[in-house]
């Protein structure tokens, strides 16, 4: 093998090397972000408020209506008698309003021609949803439609997203002033200028990781390719190039394993909510399940001493195991 070409592939490797690792800093920031993401989805600021709605949701219901002037204090009696649902429609009305005493409490200015003012037409109650995201020039059409309407703003097209509990997606078109709504599954595609696809922010980040993982993969394999058919090149170096290959290997192993973990959680038609509502939902059968059989127990063992007595030694006994096998019992039905 000739000199130049020797050092054309070993330039080629560089090459490929150093994207290599400039697309994998890429992809753990999007994984960190992405994890950042779903955690303040779950550690949303209005999750499961009753009455008495703490600052950190007061201050969050009034940003999200566009308010920017400080939030009402949770200290005020008004506010620890109101329920989540009334506190929303509340700030919502404040935030629409066209007399300057609503838009200096709301906006801090009276000017006509301030553009930060809220023009949804409903209140948003569905607050505690993940945060949607647009992309100008884009669309998103899914694989169901839920619905489609004339709105005024991209705001509104969110919001009429937001609702919908099965909605993935939307797209916008503010020239039309006119929203799409979609269920199931997809990604952002290519389309007018002016359109805008809606996603949740953590499906944007799927996406994102599902491009960078793919060409990771790629370059992975083009190294692969080039020792592979430049063995001669690397035979001084064999212990060297072999580590290389048994890593190069071990990469296309954790690649493939880290595209199907993208891909489920893409293909999910589930949203965190609904998984959030499920898990209350398994958590309070579990609780009435446990409540039911434990009475049933009891009862049993109040019987059981009523009729055999509980000072012989055999009655004390035969009551152990009936409260071992009942206990068990509850574990496993409960499960």
């Amino acid at each position: 093998m000739d000199k130049d070409k020797t050092q054309s592939i070993v330039l080629n490797l560089e090459t490929l090397q150093a994207e290599y690792e400039t697309i994998l800093l890429q992809y753990n920031q999007v994984q960190r972000d992405y994890m950042g993401s779903l955690e303040q989805s779950l550690n949303a600021p209005c999750k499961q408020q009753g009455e008495g709605i703490t600052q950190g949701c007061i201050d969050d219901i009034w940003h999200k209506a566009g308010c920017i002037t400080q939030p009402p204090s949770a200290t005020d009696t008004v506010y620890q008698q109101q329920t989540l649902t009334e506190l929303i429609n509340d700030v919502f009305n404040w935030s629409v309003k066209t007399d300057d005493a609503s838009r200096k409490r709301c906006y801090n200015t009276t000017d006509p021609n301030y553009t930060g003012y809220n023009t949804q037409t409903s209140p948003n109650y569905k607050i505690d949803q993940q945060t949607l995201v647009d992309i100008q020039g884009q669309s998103f059409w899914g694989t169901e439609s839920l619905g489609e309407g004339a709105v005024s703003s991209l705001a509104e097209c969110k919001t009429m997203c937001t609702n919908n509990p099965k909605c993935t997606g939307a797209t916008y078109n503010p020239d039309k002033k006119y929203c799409w709504v979609r269920g199931g599954t997809g990604k952002p595609i290519p389309s007018l200028e002016n359109d805008y696809a809606i996603i949740p922010e953590t499906t944007k980040y799927l996406n994102l990781l599902q491009a960078l993982n793919k060409r990771l993969t790629e370059i992975n394999d083009e190294i692969i390719k080039i020792i592979q058919t430049n063995q001669p090149l690397y035979e001084s170096q064999t212990d060297q190039r072999a580590k290389q290959m048994v890593v190069l290997s071990k990469n296309v192993d954790l690649l493939s394993d880290e595209r199907k973990k993208i891909m489920h959680q893409l293909q999910t038609h589930t949203t965190l909510n609904e998984a959030q509502t499920q898990t209350s939902i398994t958590a309070t059968r579990f609780f009435y399940v446990y409540l039911s059989i434990f009475s049933i127990l009891i009862i049993i063992i109040a019987f059981l001493l009523s009729t055999n007595g509980s000072e012989t030694t055999g009655g004390s006994s035969f009551l152990v195991i009936v409260f071992i096998f009942g206990s068990f019992l509850i574990y496993t039905l409960a499960k």
